[in-house]
């Protein structure tokens, strides 16, 4: 056997090993993608009662005893994060580190939807292809039945891969609108509990 017809061989193994994984991966993709739309849904009659607040009245919640049930969880963690700031480090210092963790922890969170949009497609597209080889050879060998069979794992794969990275795209633009709104809400609040801090200077 030469060379070239060991590489086929070796890749024509690999792809064939690929099939299941990628079949199981597309199973449980799709198991998490929802689970994730029944997050947002969650999420998204939760935010019906939020309160966006302005600068006008944002001040309110940045004392002790103020009522945060009207903001975002996420917000309400941030708010938490400075009023327990320890006063060994200065103020300025600990609300621009509680704001960037926070707005990380949002930027991951969005991320989770986003990259569902992208791996859909791929592992779609692999289980499109692989069985496409498999349905040529067996037309080759004159089995049809065979070849029916890879042709229908084909298109049902390419199905589920486009079906998640469609409802994670949905998803990721609701996610993104929130997140929007939480980190704007996070910097007015992290300046007025600056201002609040100095005294108004």
């Amino acid at each position: 056997m030469n060379f070239l017809a060991l590489l086929q061989s070796a890749l024509y193994v690999i792809s064939e090993a690929l099939l299941y994984p990628v079949m199981a991966i597309l199973v449980f993709l799709f198991g998490v993608i929802v689970f994730r739309a029944g997050e947002i849904l969650a999420e998204g009659l939760r935010r019906r009662t939020v309160k966006i607040p302005d600068p006008a009245d944002a001040g309110m919640f940045l004392s002790a005893d103020a009522d945060l049930s009207a903001l975002s969880p996420a917000v309400r963690r941030f708010l938490r994060s400075i009023q327990n700031s320890s006063p060994a480090v200065t103020l300025d210092v600990q609300i621009a580190y509680r704001l960037q963790e926070r707005e990380e922890a949002l930027n991951w969170e969005l991320a989770r939807h986003r990259r569902l949009v992208r791996i859909g497609p791929m592992l779609g597209l692999m289980g499109t292809l692989i069985p496409m080889g498999q349905a040529l050879a067996a037309l080759a060998e004159g089995e049809m039945d065979k070849m029916a069979n890879a042709l229908i794992i084909a298109f049902t794969t390419t199905i589920v891969g486009l079906f998640i990275a469609g409802v994670a795209y949905v998803l990721s633009q609701y996610k993104a609108r929130w997140v929007s709104q939480d980190r704007r809400t996070m910097e007015l609040l992290a300046e007025l509990a600056a201002l609040q801090k100095t005294g108004g200077r």
